[in-house]
């Protein structure tokens, strides 16, 4: 899961020196392919992402070609038709490897519980009805009585539930960044084309729409970031949690 942390800490981000990317988005899309390839076992889903974090890897890595050495341009419509296309898919991406971490996370938990049952059933202890609060409880009692053992196994459902608690947050999340995107290329669309019409008849009541449209777009660009953040924040909670589960097995 750290591979797919640090591949979108690629794409998200752009860090430029002479010209150059020092984080390239095929680079990102690489590191997803090779987590997603590591974690295709647990879910499906991951299984998915791979065909398309490789065609995303390889359209990035061209574009990159392009820039840095070609300069070939194909005019303002087609670019921004091809970037809208790529944001998409990339959120499309993004919204499988989602799916995935859910059925991580679900299976981790379910693994955790079903090694817990025989702890659990001597004790009369439902787990499918355990909350946070609950196997807390069991961790200080099991510590007190310098159980070790089962100590480091309640532990390990309280890493799992915690980790199944924070994947909720995803999906939600995506739909927003869905929407904000969607409306950030319309936005760019109509701001660029009042533009051109302005430009060839200076009109106020034309260079005005267009204004307000170039404003709207810098605003739904500034919350698509403040977005990544806080997907970024969350990932990489996860994935200190989902090492903590590993290292504690």
């Amino acid at each position: 899961m750290a591979q797919i942390f640090w591949g979108y800490l690629f794409i998200f981000f752009s860090i430029s020196l002479n010209g150059i990317d020092l984080l390239p988005d095929c680079l990102g899309y690489f590191f997803i392919m090779k987590g997603a390839i590591f974690l295709s076992s647990t879910s499906k889903h991951f299984v998915a992402a791979k065909p398309w974090s490789i065609g995303l890897a390889i359209i990035t890595l061209l574009e990159l070609i392009n820039n840095s050495f070609i300069g070939l341009y194909l005019g303002e419509t087609i670019a921004s038709l091809l970037g809208a296309a790529l944001k998409f898919a990339d959120l499309y991406l993004l919204y499988i490897i989602i799916l995935g971490i859910k059925d991580l996370a679900a299976s981790t938990l379910e693994q955790a519980q079903e090694n817990a049952k025989p702890v659990f059933s001597a004790m009369a202890v439902d787990a499918t009805t355990l909350d946070i609060q609950t196997v807390t409880e069991l961790i200080e009692s099991a510590d007190a009585e310098e159980n070790i053992r089962n100590a480091s196994l309640f532990r390990r459902i309280a890493t799992a539930m915690k980790l199944n608690a924070k994947t909720k947050i995803f999906l939600p999340l995506w739909k927003i960044m869905l929407i904000v995107q969607v409306a950030s290329v319309v936005f760019s669309a109509f701001a660029l084309d009042l533009s051109v019409d302005a430009s060839a008849e200076v009109v106020a009541s034309e260079v005005i729409p267009s204004t307000i449209f170039t404003v709207g777009s810098e605003v739904l660009i500034a919350i698509s970031i403040l977005l990544m953040f806080i997907f970024l924040f969350v990932m990489y909670q996860l994935n200190l949690t989902y090492e903590y589960f590993n290292k504690s097995r």
